[in-house]
């Protein structure tokens, strides 16, 4: 069980990531609190028969934020958090460092990684 929650933490890191690799253009839009959702309504995505539309990069942002802290509920429990916030220092611009944190048997346990793009 424990080496299971580290996984998906690992893979859960590595998937947004990857969301903002992809979406360099949003960067800015990625940064967001534990308590941050997202937005699950966005023209990025196709919703009955409709075909999915263009969006900016900021909607494309707040879809993916939705969708990861969503994952982050399903799959490491409804007690889990996740946060990126931009790092700020001399001679570096577009430094995140992205934190999960869930309960595991009682204790609280945090993933942390700094990604430069």
């Amino acid at each position: 069980s424990s080496a299971q929650m580290r996984f998906q933490a690992v893979s859960l890191m590595r998937d947004i990531t990857d969301r903002m690799r992809a979406n360099s253009a949003g960067l800015a839009n990625y940064v967001v609190t534990t308590s941050g959702t997202g937005s699950s309504t966005t023209p990025c995505v196709e919703t009955g028969g409709t075909a999915a539309t263009d969006c900016t990069a900021a909607e494309m942002a707040a879809y993916d934020l939705f969708l990861w802290k969503r994952e982050l509920s399903d799959l490491l429990r409804s007690t889990s958090t996740g946060a990126i916030t931009l790092v700020a220092t001399a001679g570096t611009t577009n430094r995140y460092q992205i934190v999960i944190t869930w309960v595991e048997r009682a204790d609280t346990r945090t993933m942390t990684n700094s990604v430069q793009f």
